[in-house]
């Protein structure tokens, strides 16, 4: 509440949206701005440690999540998209120093959502135990005549002469040409893009990384299969790997996406485990937290 008189110049206090003062002699008025309560409470810093692993997370996927959320508002960025895709997320939180070096936590989040239908993709265990290979996507033959299956393979490379053989038909090397065949089969354009985005695990965290694969085109009886086949991996049996892939192409002459998210090499997530809330790191970082009060790094 202002006191004295604003006609007389010796006014102060509140008055409205505006603080009085004198100064130098002078009436003078600034804006109010009310003092922000800082609890510091212990969901107040599980939510700020998440934040810090999706503001790392998108800084290191930002090329893709900037434009990977084409439903979102016109004045909403890609970031505040990101998050509230990812709003129900389990919280997850990694050291201001693994923040600083890229790494963020993969487990569970979604890095698109369009209107091109949902996209998971599953790891396949090789005969050594070895998941080294991500299956995208598959086309399912069930019910058609060899002779139509041979018309159908036949364009992706692959010869079919026997549905009863156990023997895997592959094409280990298609061109762009016969992916872009495969794409119009499942449902999108042949020149749609289909993006692979892979995060590693690094010890502080998981980092994002160039993907050193191959696409393989499968027959499997009865699905025609399409798999990402790492080229490097040696041991695949832990969650040391985060694989997502989205489809993306022009509809009426905007982007559109799928709906995708990151998948784990395992089903057993022990790494990122130790990352989300009830893991030991992500105790020490919550205790560690609360006891110093950090700042949260600014968003994006």
């Amino acid at each position: 509440m202002a006191k004295g008189s604003q006609f007389w110049g010796n006014a102060s206090g509140k008055l409205g949206e505006q603080v009085l003062y004198r100064s130098g002699g002078e009436q003078r008025a600034r804006t109010y701005v009310a003092r922000i309560k800082n609890p510091r409470t212990v969901g107040q810093a599980v939510n700020r440690l998440s934040m810090r692993n999706f503001a790392t997370a998108f800084r290191a996927m930002q090329d893709v999540l900037r434009i990977s959320f084409p439903n979102r508002p016109v004045k909403e960025s890609g970031f505040n998209a990101f998050i509230k895709a990812n709003k129900t997320a389990t919280s997850a939180a990694i050291s201001p120093l693994a923040a600083n070096n890229g790494y963020f936590v993969p487990k569970g989040l979604i890095i698109s959502k369009g209107n091109l239908g949902a996209i998971k993709g599953e790891w396949i265990t090789s005969p050594e135990g070895q998941r080294s290979t991500f299956r995208f996507t598959r086309f399912n033959t069930t019910g058609m005549a060899l002779s139509e299956i041979q018309a159908i393979a036949a364009p992706l490379g692959l010869t079919v002469t026997d549905l009863d053989s156990l023997d895997l038909v592959e094409n280990k090397t298609p061109s762009a040409a016969q992916i872009g065949k495969f794409l119009e089969m499942i449902g999108y354009k042949s020149d749609a893009i289909v993006t692979c985005i892979q995060a590693d695990y690094a010890d502080e965290g998981f980092e994002r990384v160039n993907p050193n694969v191959s696409i393989y085109f499968t027959f499997n009886n009865p699905y025609i299969e399409c798999s990402i086949v790492f080229k490097d991996a040696s041991d695949l049996n832990d969650d040391s790997v985060y694989m997502s892939i989205l489809v993306s192409q022009k509809v009426d002459g905007k982007a559109d996406v799928t709906t995708s998210s990151f998948v784990p090499s395992n089903d057993k997530t022990v790494l990122a485990d130790q990352f989300v809330r009830g893991g030991e790191l992500y105790d020490e970082l919550l205790n560690d937290y609360v006891k110093n009060q950090e700042v949260l790094p600014s968003a994006l």
